[in-house]
């Protein structure tokens, strides 16, 4: 098996690899990401989004995609069949990160190639794994506020505000890393752009999202995205830290499940790390159950000897 870099790749053998990873999201994850794969491609044949894929007697066996910025190399995906793929496509990402000269090298992404999170471990990486909670009865548990606290919905300007929220809830702990690698107030905005903007994660449902306003700011928020044509995505519940044990979380949680069961969704999804065990056992009281996971992962870049051949 050797490593090659997937600019030449015929875009007909990358639509079926494409194809199959569909398959696999809406089976596995009920989530349809046909759009980034759209994204990814144009991106690939038009101005060279860097990538590799793994080759054995002509056949793809993997394939990945990275992008470097501000010193470092942030991994977007990695599929593979065997474990020997995902272990040269793993080299081959650690040496295109030295090569360009990165710092860190971080990546957040399903957790679906055999072998992932045991070789990113065996090659240094700190790695934490996510769960991916689903929740089908959305309408259960939720009545509406008392006037004085109830919530409102997404508005155009809210990104800032809200930057400002996750800012203070993540602070410079390890959970905020995967969204903001050094905690600025730029990085969360510009991570709440892409949320709110882009459709990686799902398109926005402003009407779903539900947001605590207060004489400061945004206090709470669940921000949710629509994943499929009936999957509403939590990609992010945050309560200000003076207002955290108020039940807050779960009211809002519940009432976005609510108004996505009234615009038709009929699950919703989340992500949380396996070792946040308040959070799991708020999701999990939630009527929350673990369906797939991810992995997120980082470590400094040093020189490395690879086994792959690139091409």
């Amino acid at each position: 098996m050797i490593i090659r870099q997937w600019r030449d790749v015929d875009s007909r053998v990358m639509s079926a690899l494409y194809e199959r990873e569909q398959r696999s999201w809406l089976n596995t994850l009920a989530w349809d990401a046909s759009s980034t794969w759209t994204t990814i491609e144009a991106a690939r044949v038009t101005w060279g989004l860097p990538g590799f894929v793994a080759l054995e007697r002509g056949r793809v066996r993997g394939w990945t995609f990275y992008l470097p910025e501000n010193g470092e190399v942030h991994v977007g995906g990695l599929a593979a069949d065997t474990p020997r793929a995902t272990c040269l496509l793993l080299d081959a990402l650690l040496d295109a990160a030295d090569a360009a000269s990165a710092q860190t090298i971080s990546c957040f992404m399903f957790e679906g190639a055999p072998a992932l999170t045991l070789e990113l471990t065996r090659r240094g990486f700190a790695v934490e794994p996510f769960l991916y909670l689903q929740r089908q009865a959305l309408d259960a548990g939720w009545r509406p506020a008392a006037a004085a606290t109830s919530s409102d919905r997404w508005q155009q300007g809210d990104i800032n505000r809200a930057a400002a929220l996750l800012r203070t809830v993540y602070g410079t702990g390890a959970a905020g890393r995967y969204f903001a690698p050094h905690g600025t107030l730029a990085e969360w905005q510009r991570y709440l752009h892409n949320l709110v903007e882009q459709t990686a994660c799902g398109a926005l449902n402003a009407d779903a999202t539900c947001v605590l306003r207060g004489e400061d700011g945004i206090q709470a928020l669940t921000l949710v995205t629509a994943l499929a044509d009936r999957t509403a995505h939590l990609a992010q519940v945050a309560v200000h830290p003076s207002l955290q044990g108020q039940g807050i979380a779960t009211r809002l949680v519940n009432e976005s499940c609510a108004r996505a069961a009234a615009q038709g969704y009929t699950s919703a999804t989340l992500l949380v790390g396996a070792t946040n065990r308040p959070a799991r056992r708020l999701y999990e009281l939630l009527g929350f159950t673990a369906r797939a996971a991810f992995v997120a992962a980082h470590r400094a870049v040093a020189r490395h000897a690879s086994v792959a051949a690139i091409a």
